[in-house]
């Protein structure tokens, strides 16, 4: 039996280890590059998506190609128009913001914060949040050109096209603004002194037109996942900081498509869209608008080249001569701090931008956040807030926990007697069930009730996994040296970890099942050993923390409280577990 179980951990381990190898040879996740300032020649994008907003029903129709013109080189591509102009704002602490008048959106968005950085060829290097790879930059404005008579647009806007710097006398409002014909389009960005969220308003204005002029407006988030990291698998966990997706928020319900989701199956759905961005694990570039009572259109899709797209398609809306249509909306670049993201309104209403942040069983992670959090304040170390919730959590946890050990070491008590009834009964299974049974309900043993308080458990550490999973505020937050980042993996800690668990699975009570109890001796440590080697180190110092705690509280049971004696009659009409009398 032994020998059986030793070969059954070392195959296990040989797998786990395999797996892992596998793919960090062919899929290395690697820190996410730079992201210089994108040149002056930025590349045309497709077409906007041809699929209507009434047709939701409809998958969203595959973007034209890029005319002839748009594909020529870059240089050959500006020709005909005037030069670019850059303003540069910079919010201290917060971001630097580079605009550009090709396009009028943000071609540069470096956090500043030095918490926010990649490491890269052992240099520590800011985040932009624009990908020069991005087909375009974010926030771009186009219209619907494609599809029927009520569905095309009676004028045309390139992404990517000059638009004019207009005057302002707000030095926190950037306003740019392009003439189409008689259609006059404006972008005005307001850029508060403080956070993350950014104002929009899109105007389009008939100023020469006497017929009344059709449009369609669509609002564009792109950005760019290289396409040789995909994402990871169970035990791959720092690939998430490494991978984008589009994303939707649809009536509350946000859609999450990763780059190959969105290739292969392409979102599209008209509803009450009240979002579009690209997220990454700790960070995101999203756009929030105004509540309509026609509802909007949203799609997301990407391309194999790692282009990612995130649209919104407003409804039809025609515009008389000398009126104009306003669309308020709200940006946001940076990292998801669920207090900002759950701040941004847009006229007043709430633009849900929290959903941006993928919790598991959200009603308990935010409270846990919030926790943690406030004991932050208190302990200024994150690590340290990490272990005082764990010790927290323990103490909430504590009756279900005692519940579970006393059961068990009930159990372990009657192993000599199942041995017994196990020989009785041969080949009869059922026999032994049933002898089983009735001599657990003669001590009150339930089978059930070790495993009964561990799933009363088992949302909390869902939520509190789930947690600290997406906090961004561990990002490269240092513990004690050398342990600097938070979000990392430290194989020390894992390897302490696994340790306490063997030490742990000594001083517990050993189960009935022999075999059962071979695999949680050897196994489960080995198995949690590995598993925390790919772990960010705030969860595997949550995990150490409760094993500590954990192994504390079994001490304190096994010295206070005494193997209870089973009970029951055997054979001969004498106590079970009695000891023969003398001759």
């Amino acid at each position: 039996m032994e020998k059986r179980v030793i070969i059954t951990i070392a195959l296990c381990i040989a797998v786990l280890v395999g797996w892992v190898a596998i793919e960090r040879l062919f899929f290395p996740p690697g820190p996410p590059a730079p992201t210089p300032p994108p040149t002056a020649q930025a590349p045309a994008p497709p077409s906007a998506p041809t699929v209507p907003p009434a047709a939701p029903q409809q998958p969203p129709a595959a973007p034209q190609q890029p005319s002839a013109a748009a594909q020529q080189p870059p240089a050959a591509a500006q020709q005909g128009r005037p030069p670019e102009q850059r303003v540069t704002v910079q919010r201290e602490g917060l971001y630097r913001a580079v605009f550009s008048s090709y396009g009028g959106s943000p071609v540069e968005f470096t956090l500043l914060n030095p918490q926010y950085k990649v490491t890269v060829e052992g240099k520590d290097v800011p985040i932009n949040m624009v990908r020069p790879e991005a087909a375009f930059p974010p926030f771009a404005v186009t219209f619907m050109t494609a599809g029927g008579a009520n569905e095309r647009s009676d004028f045309d806007l390139a992404p990517d096209a000059a638009w004019t710097q207009e005057p302002s006398s707000d030095p926190n409002v950037l306003v740019y603004g392009v003439d189409i014909g008689g259609v006059h389009v404006t972008k005005k960005w307001e850029l508060p002194s403080s956070g993350y969220r950014v104002g929009l308003t899109v105007t389009v204005e008939n100023r020469g037109s006497a017929k009344p002029v059709d449009h369609h407006l669509i609002m564009t988030m792109s950005g760019w996942q290289d396409p040789s990291v995909k994402p990871g698998g169970f035990l791959s966990f720092g690939k998430r900081q490494n991978t984008s997706s589009g994303e939707c928020d649809l009536a509350g319900k946000v859609h999450r498509l990763g780059l190959d989701d969105s290739i292969s199956k392409p979102f599209g759905e008209a509803g009450d869209v009240k979002w579009v961005g690209i997220g990454e694990q700790y960070f995101t570039s999203a756009l929030a608008f105004a509540p309509v009572a026609e509802g909007r259109y949203c799609t997301v899709h990407g391309e194999p080249n790692g282009r990612l797209y995130a649209r919104a398609v407003f409804p039809s809306r025609s515009v008389a001569q000398g009126q104009k249509v306003e669309y308020a909306m709200a940006g946001f670049v940076g990292p998801k701090l669920l207090g900002q993201l759950d701040a941004v309104t847009v006229g007043g209403v709430d633009a849900n931008l929290g959903a941006s942040v993928n919790y598991t069983l959200e009603w308990l992670a935010r409270p846990m956040l919030w926790v943690l959090q406030k004991i932050q304040r208190v302990t200024i170390n994150w690590g340290l807030a990490i272990i005082v919730i764990t010790i927290l959590l323990k103490a909430l946890l504590f009756y279900p926990n005692q519940r579970s050990m006393r059961s068990a070491k009930k159990m372990a008590a009657l192993k000599p007697q199942l041995d017994k009834l196990k020989e009785r009964s041969g080949d009869d299974k059922q026999a032994f069930y049933l002898a089983q049974q009735k001599l657990f309900k003669e001590n009150g043993v339930s089978m059930f009730g070790g495993c009964l308080p561990m799933l009363l458990q088992m949302p909390i550490y869902f939520a509190f996994y789930s947690m600290l999973g997406n906090a961004v505020e561990i990002y490269h937050a240092r513990f004690i040296p050398p342990m600097d980042d938070l979000t990392a993996s430290f194989a020390p800690l894992a390897i302490a970890t696994g340790v306490l668990m063997f030490v742990q699975q000594k001083i517990s009570p050993t189960s009935p099942d022999s075999q059962q109890q071979k695999m949680m001796m050897y196994m489960m440590p080995v198995m949690f050993m590995v598993f925390t080697l790919f772990l960010p180190s705030g969860l595997t110092l949550y995990i150490l923390t409760n094993t500590l705690l954990t192994m504390a509280q079994q001490w304190w049971i096994n010295r206070s409280e005494p193997t209870p004696a089973p009970t029951g009659k055997s054979k001969t009409g004498k106590p079970a577990g009695a000891k023969p009398a003398r001759a």
